[in-house]
């Protein structure tokens, strides 16, 4: 956040020149189609008050920044308003999409701040759980009908959201539906059961904690450890340079970089018996036996490498090759914080993040057997859903619900990012 401060105090500095930006940031003075780069720094400059705001900025799969926002002019893309104003504390977000460009189903996933427009790879929508209808009101973001329905059994519209969440991510859901998921928007079934509902929102709730870095999950990223988990993503060595090759630089004809993935360093290995036995306190918590949960979690550990004296031991290999929105969400991570890109090494709460991402993801495919049991439940005991209006016809009322489409790039964001 300070390098952002300071960056954007020296864009918003007169005695700063263009020529000088130039040097250290090109794509903010360089003019495109959609950005005139000596308009926009003028009209901010000439402005009477300051109206941006640094704001946390969910990039990508579980990598959280900094990014200035601002109401005015084209400094970022697109810098959908409706978006960022729904995006208070408390608020949350679904991300989904009707159809995606590799043809395989990104599984949804749950953030509470703001999203950029490639936190999914392709075609992002984004659905918040509540809406600003004005200064005063905040509601449920569901059609009436669907709300007339919570309403009547006593649940609420927090519950619906968790359980949509635990439904799209169940392995059973995406194996069982994979060709309509290809061309269509998810169907949810709604359980007749209220005990089936809560127990598939419980799950639901646990997941999007675990997908969301902006909560802290007690026992994973925070406080004492749960059992077994100390050992996945163990980070070793005090080096922290980043230089195993996992991502480069190119250079838009904009200025703007674009950052490429590369090979890196990634040992898969045999289990040692004391992993081994860390694995089955895992197991155990979930009800599972080890060979169920090196089922879900990989039968393989891989050991990370940030250069040739320090990195992370014993990641599960389905965890290292987890995806979210179409990316390899802890490679990717990695690619944007080789030294070479970010100017330095990697800080100490960084290694952490690492560590307790691979933690959380693994909890998260440990959570497989019971999100595909609860679905199987709620798909068994569904109800026939028909939206009537107030006078009992039957209507299609979708279109009351809102979707936000993410942030384009933004212009301005932390020393780990795209951007100058």
């Amino acid at each position: 956040r300070d390098a952002l401060e300071r960056r954007i105090e020296r864009y918003l500095d007169p005695k700063t020149t263009d020529a000088e930006l130039a040097k250290s940031h090109p794509a903010l003075v360089n003019t495109t189609e959609r950005y005139n780069a000596a308009t926009t720094r003028k009209a901010l400059i000439e402005r009477k008050y300051q109206l941006g705001q640094i704001v946390r900025y969910a990039y990508r799969p579980f990598d959280v920044r900094w990014a200035y926002w601002d109401p005015d002019t084209k400094l970022i893309d697109e810098k959908r308003p409706e978006f960022f104003a729904n995006a208070e504390v408390g608020n949350r977000f679904l991300t989904a999409g009707v159809r995606n460009r590799m043809g395989v189903y990104y599984k949804p996933q749950s953030v509470s701040v703001l999203g950029d427009h490639h936190l999914v790879e392709s075609n992002v929508s984004i659905f918040p759980a509540r809406v600003r209808q004005d200064t005063q009101n905040v509601e449920p973001n569901l059609a009436k009908s669907v709300k007339t329905m919570l309403a009547e059994r006593d649940l609420t519209s927090d519950q619906l959201f968790d359980h949509v969440l635990a439904t799209l991510n169940a392995p059973v859901y995406e194996a069982r539906y994979i060709d309509a998921l290809r061309v269509d928007w998810p169907r949810i079934p709604i359980p007749a059961s209220n005990e089936t509902f809560a127990r598939s929102a419980a799950l639901g709730a646990r997941l999007a904690a675990l997908l969301d870095v902006e909560v802290a999950v007690d026992g994973v990223s925070r406080g004492a450890l749960l059992p077994g988990l100390s050992s996945i993503g163990l980070p070793y060595g005090s080096s922290y340079e980043v230089t195993a090759g996992w991502g480069s630089v190119q250079r838009k004809d904009s200025g703007t970089r674009l950052i490429m993935p590369g090979a890196g360093m990634a040992t898969e290995r045999e289990w040692t018996e004391a992993e081994l036995e860390a694995l089955r306190q895992i197991a155990t918590r979930h009800g599972l036996s080890l060979a169920a949960l090196l089922d879900v979690t990989g039968d393989r550990a891989v050991d990370i490498e940030m250069n040739g004296t320090a990195g992370w031991r014993a990641v599960p290999s389905k965890v290292w090759s987890y995806t979210a929105g179409g990316y390899q969400a802890l490679k990717k991570w990695l690619s944007y914080r080789e030294t070479a890109i970010m100017g330095r090494p990697l800080r100490g709460e960084e290694v952490l993040h690492f560590a307790q991402t691979a933690r959380r993801i693994t909890e998260i495919l440990a959570m497989g057997p019971a999100l595909n049991a609860t679905h199987d439940e709620a798909r068994a005991d569904a109800i026939v859903w028909t939206a009537r209006d107030e006078t009992g016809q039957v209507v299609v009322d979708d279109s009351e619900v809102e979707q936000v489409d993410g942030e384009e790039e933004a212009l301005v964001t932390d020393d780990a990012s795209e951007a100058p």
